[in-house]
């Protein structure tokens, strides 16, 4: 069984500090990290890092470290030091920005021996991704992929990981939305799902991408709101994936898609960004 720690719970967060988090050395260590928000503040910025530290002063690095990019809006996600060699791993955050404040700040750490790590989950359901890759947006793009629900199984959507380069440099304003009725007209693509399993079924939601703009459906409500990095092509190696994850905190649900008119959506906003070409990909379990 993995050991789990609570760091932050539901806290407010306007100032950089850290904490201590102490494992097995060649464990793998993970944070979850969530923000619920709001936000508030002129350019706020927080990033989490792990740091492998001497454990003779707990500050000094001695292994590896790992950061996320900066966050500025609510969102979740999750980063991960695999193999450790120190047993002691200072959780950091460095906040920026005029009067930041960061709401609703959940961290959890968890340490389990390597190898056997997975997500949270209980390993026996049907597993499937999908994933867009090279996807060029249109000018003025709304929504550029969708995941939709399926008559037959309820779908939950563990994860979305959305990354992308463009002419000139950007940051895009992305949204994650839920609507309760299916995206009609635009220019579309159905992406291929892939079990984890060979032998499960075919998947029964369906994941699409979008060329030019759908006539969108009912909007719910916003999940996730973030600036993604699009740096300029040739610089496309230091590009950071934003993983939005659902379900990762004790107690917490997926992203549940009852029946098939149900779906989520990546969506630009009605912006448009020079040579924007977008890889996109979702995980989910079908029930």
């Amino acid at each position: 069984m993995p050991n789990i720690e609570t760091l932050q719970n539901n806290a407010t967060i306007t100032a950089s500090g850290s904490a201590v988090f102490r494992a097995d050395p060649s464990q793998d260590v993970t944070l979850f990290w969530r923000i619920a928000g709001p936000v508030t503040g002129t350019a706020p910025t927080i990033a989490f890092t792990l740091t492998e530290v001497d454990p003779s002063d707990e500050t000094t690095q001695a292994g590896n470290a790992r950061s996320t990019q900066a966050i500025t809006a609510a969102s979740s996600g999750f980063i991960a030091l695999r193999g450790i060699s120190s047993p002691v791993i200072k959780v950091s955050w460095a906040v920026t920005g005029t009067t930041p404040s960061f709401a609703g700040v959940f961290l959890v750490m968890t340490s389990k021996a390597t190898g056997t790590y997975s997500p949270p989950g209980d390993g026996a359901k049907m597993t499937y991704s999908a994933c867009a890759t090279s996807l060029a947006a249109v000018n003025l793009a709304t929504d550029l992929f969708t995941i939709s629900g399926s008559a037959t199984k309820l779908v939950k959507v563990v994860r979305i990981s959305i990354t992308g380069i463009s002419t000139g440099g950007n940051m895009a304003p992305i949204t994650l939305l839920k609507r309760s009725t299916a995206n009609t007209g635009g220019t579309s693509a159905t992406i291929t799902s892939v079990p984890h399993l060979s032998t499960d079924p075919a998947a029964t939601a369906v994941v699409t991408s979008y060329t030019a703009n759908p006539t969108t459906g009912t909007l719910v409500g916003t999940l996730r709101s973030m600036r993604v990095s699009l740096p300029a092509s040739g610089l496309s190696g230091a590009n950071t994936p934003q993983d939005l994850l659902a379900g990762t905190l004790p107690g917490c649900r997926a992203w549940n898609l009852i029946g098939a008119g149900e779906l989520l959506a990546v969506n630009q906003g009605g912006a448009t960004f020079t040579g924007a070409s977008w890889s996109i990909e979702a995980e989910w379990t079908e029930e």
